[in-house]
């Protein structure tokens, strides 16, 4: 629900729905079914009004847009492959939209087993509630799960799905250590429903993370709670999802820049024998910031998914530059080099490819104000090509609102070397 996305609580949905039937002149509501959104949502499907509900009394809108940093973060780990698999009860798209904005060519959330077991580029992320993507097979009641016959063909579809999720869940949850995002919900069938599908799985590690109390979760769901507290290790953070997801993505990319350098010092005293070697910290740095360090690192352009999650050995030019350019007095600006000169370096990994190939790879950057542009992008691994001709790599051009662009001078780690760049 963080900013800038407008998905509604529980209690404001209830209310935006009750005041939508209000509207439409239906029978007066009694008050058992103003509980909550799941007391309302029962008595309603009990009805007959269940299509209703989904298609005219809900507004799906604020489900369809506005990603927040906590669903980026998600999209990210799921992406990179930095996490296994993620599964939610949430309905909106709005990681889906978020993996798309970083640059995943298509991403398609799962509804049962079948779905999560087939590799779509990405790490499955399992929907076990619906998505706004399909609205008349979404839950929202325990009803919908165990209601007397007759049984809708939109509630049959619901079961079967949920059933398939929790036997795939079954599967993969084991001997995992497990993030729940505020997944002690107020709603008893959710509850119920998570505590069925995790009551016999051993996890070394179970992390929860929501701002209330160990005396408010434990009273909510008392089962989960002494699931979580009976195997191994439990530990309770009480912030808000967004901001651990931020945390932890940031702790990630840092995590995983410094080791690319770490690996890379055996080649920096190669090459400045009986010098210390630099820092290799990228402390202080936004989480946006470090993810273009990483695209760079990869060797993708800002258009493009870094599809990776631990260190490789074609980035060991790439962490081997970053350690020249720090002794040189280079200073991170963004995810850039100043250096000692005053000239702004970009390094890109280039994955033994000629430096015209990367060039072409990367012109499909949009332009950057002119203050950010690059005056030297040091292309670590890849061969100097002794002058392509300009129609084939495009040359060097300057950026317009109509075309993608680069004033920079690209060059090889060995040519930086060489002219005391680095």
């Amino acid at each position: 629900m963080a900013a800038p996305s407008g998905i509604p609580s529980a209690a404001a949905l209830m209310q935006q729905v009750m005041d939508e039937y209000s509207r439409r002149a239906l029978p007066a509501l009694p008050p058992t079914a103003t509980a909550n959104l799941e007391t309302l949502a029962d008595h309603l499907f009990a009805g007959g009004l269940q299509s209703l509900f989904v298609r005219d009394l809900v507004k799906w809108r604020p489900f369809r847009r506005n990603p927040n940093i906590g669903h980026r973060a998600l999209a990210d780990f799921l992406t990179s492959g930095a996490v296994p698999f993620a599964a939610t009860t949430n309905f909106d798209e709005l990681v889906e939209l978020s993996a798309m904005e970083l640059g995943e060519d298509s991403f398609k959330a799962s509804f049962t087993s079948d779905e999560a077991n087939v590799n779509r580029g990405h790490r499955p992320f399992l929907k076990i509630h619906g998505c706004v993507c399909d609205i008349d097979h979404t839950l929202w009641c325990k009803r919908q799960l165990d209601g007397a016959p007759p049984v809708s063909p939109a509630n049959l579809t619901v079961r079967a799905r949920l059933a398939s999720a929790q036997q795939w869940l079954r599967a993969n949850l084991p001997e995992k250590d497990l993030v729940f995002l505020g997944f002690w919900s107020d709603w008893s069938y959710l509850n119920a429903v998570l505590s069925e599908s995790v009551h016999s799985v051993h996890a070394p590690l179970v992390i929860l993370v929501d701002p209330q109390s160990a005396a408010v979760l434990s009273a909510k769901a008392p089962e989960l709670w002494a699931w979580a507290n009976g195997g191994g290790e439990f530990i309770h953070i009480q912030e808000k999802g967004e901001d651990f997801l931020t945390e932890l993505r940031t702790g990630f990319s840092k995590n995983l820049l410094e080791r690319v350098l770490q690996s890379a010092t055996t080649g920096f005293r190669l090459v400045r024998s009986g010098v210390p070697v630099p820092p290799t910290a990228f402390d202080g740095m936004s989480a946006d910031d470090l993810y273009a360090f990483r695209r760079d690192v990869g060797g993708v352009s800002r258009l493009r998914i870094p599809k990776y999650s631990e260190p490789d050995p074609s980035m060991d030019a790439v962490g081997r530059a970053h350690l020249l350019l720090r002794h040189a007095g280079a200073t991170m600006s963004g995810s850039h080099y100043i250096s000692s000169d005053h000239k702004r370096i970009r390094i890109v990994n280039g994955k033994t490819k000629l430096i015209s190939q990367i060039r072409q790879e990367f012109s499909e950057e949009p332009p950057l104000p002119g203050t950010l542009e690059d005056d030297i992008v040091i292309c670590a691994g890849a061969t100097e090509d002794g002058g392509v001709p300009s129609h084939i790599v495009r040359g060097s051009t300057t950026a317009t609102v109509v075309r993608s662009g680069t004033s920079a001078r690209w060059v090889s780690l060995e040519t930086a070397i060489g002219e005391g760049m680095c």
